[in-house]
């Protein structure tokens, strides 16, 4: 028996108005997103690739109601659904500690007394990899990836069903992708979570699991995925085929996956659990 959706979206379009005109009258309605749908089960990581400015980032935005202008149905079978930004610095209130970042979006759900809160934040910080002590300090005192992981840790400390991953290790040299996404994987795995993962990466979708969608245009990714490639007019792409098993790669450096691509060749994996080069 499949596992519940968390999420479906179902013939979704998406707008922008475009500026105003010189005489004040409202610009060109242009539209983003064309007619999208999918759905994420309980416990399942979606990839979204696409290069630059071809949607990805609209439609997340969309997804969490940041984005009123469309048609089409969204539907939550979860509450609150979270999201991890690009820039941690950027969505980390600058002059607030990270022990009240961490707290905050427990004092909104209102849940637990304020002693529960403060060890609850103590525990996320322990278990994506700080400590108790950077409680005490502020997002300037923290490196790019501790600010992810605090980023990280903030949307998952309420315990969400859906979290939206939107190029959260873009930002970051390789080692530390590495380690990120080795955290995001094991709070999948502990917290029984569901991530739309989005990137302009396909060797940091290898690494992760599960690459579904991809594209150029953002148009049906269902339809595309049945036809096997979908190029764009506007962008172009790849869209990517389900695997034929999970990608988990072992040690010997061999992720039991052939043909993810719908064209071109597989890509090519070298030595070690989290090194893929992609063609």
């Amino acid at each position: 028996m499949s596992a519940e959706p968390v999420l479906e979206v179902r013939h979704l379009n998406s707008y922008y108005q475009q500026g105003r005109t010189l005489f004040g009258q409202k610009g060109k309605h242009r539209q983003v997103l064309h007619d999208i749908s999918f759905s994420i089960a309980q416990g399942e990581i979606v990839g979204l690739v696409g290069e630059s400015g071809c949607g990805k980032t609209t439609l997340s935005r969309t997804l969490l109601g940041m984005i009123h202008d469309y048609d089409g149905e969204i539907i939550h079978h979860s509450e609150r659904p979270q999201m991890v930004f690009q820039d941690p610095y950027s969505s980390l209130n600058p002059s607030k500690t990270i022990g009240w970042i961490l707290e905050e979006p427990l004092r909104i759900q209102g849940k637990l007394s304020a002693p529960e809160r403060k060890a609850a934040v103590i525990r996320m910080l322990e278990r994506v990899g700080l400590g108790a002590e950077y409680a005490a300090r502020k997002p300037h005192e923290l490196s790019g990836g501790q600010r992810q992981r605090v980023s990280i840790a903030s949307a998952v400390i309420t315990r969400p069903r859906l979290v939206i991953a939107d190029e959260p290790v873009s930002a970051l040299d390789v080692t530390i992708q590495a380690q990120i996404l080795r955290l995001l994987v094991d709070l999948k795995q502990e917290y029984d979570l569901s991530y739309l993962f989005i990137s302009h990466d396909l060797n940091v979708v290898y690494r992760l699991h599960h690459p579904l969608y991809g594209g150029g245009r953002p148009g049906r990714p269902g339809a595309g995925h049945e036809r096997g490639c979908h190029r764009g007019a506007e962008h172009g792409g790849r869209t990517l085929r389900p695997p034929a098993a999970p990608l988990y790669p072992t040690a010997s450096g061999s992720c039991g996956m052939t043909e993810i691509l719908a064209e071109g060749p597989s890509p090519r994996v070298e030595e070690g659990p989290f090194h893929f080069t992609a063609p």
